[in-house]
């Protein structure tokens, strides 16, 4: 997981305390000091839409 500041914070849940900055690396993105860099370039902020937007449960 990366955070909204583009740091590693899922890095605790992998095998090895180096293997998330390993994967990314190997798709192209830059790691330094445990944060993406220039993640505002690569940073995907989906469109809300009622495809995605939870609704309420109804009532019975």
């Amino acid at each position: 997981m990366v955070n909204s500041k583009g740091l590693l914070t899922g890095a605790v849940h992998f095998a090895t305390p180096t293997l998330m900055q390993e994967l990314l690396e190997q798709e192209g993105v830059e790691i330094r000091n445990n944060q993406v860099v220039s993640f505002t370039d690569k940073f995907w902020n989906p469109p809300l839409t009622k495809k995605n937007i939870a609704l309420p449960k109804k009532k019975k």
